[in-house]
């Protein structure tokens, strides 16, 4: 238990510093021609989608696990709040494939050309 009090705050670091990131770069990677207005403006809403439910599942799902951990009362609660940050996060892995697979799925103009 002590181990993911320690470990568990360097994911969420990570995680806000990665779909950051991506954010930023979404909101630039509008302007370029190729991706076209609506897989751009698709892209991003997902990545702030992601973004979101991670601050989310930070504020409502691991604060509260955190300070029951502290405290040591792990009770009912504990269990149910675990399962929704699973949930959770899987859900957010999944909106992030999918904005990926939105932003980098070739272009019609990429399908139609022929590698030799």
């Amino acid at each position: 238990m002590q181990l993911s009090l320690i470990r568990f705050p360097y994911y969420y670091v990570l995680e806000f510093g990665l779909l950051g990131t991506a954010l930023v770069a979404g909101f630039f990677a509008r302007k370029h021609g190729e991706l076209g207005t609506i897989r751009s403006w698709l892209g991003l809403g997902l990545v702030a989608l992601a973004l979101a439910g991670a601050i989310a599942d930070y504020f409502l799902v691991y604060r509260p696990l955190e300070k029951m951990m502290t405290d040591r009362t792990l009770d009912g609660a504990f269990r149910s709040l675990h399962e929704a940050s699973k949930h959770g996060n899987s859900t957010i892995v999944v909106v992030v494939v999918i904005a990926a697979l939105v932003i980098n799925w070739p272009s019609r103009a990429h399908r139609r050309t022929k590698i030799v």
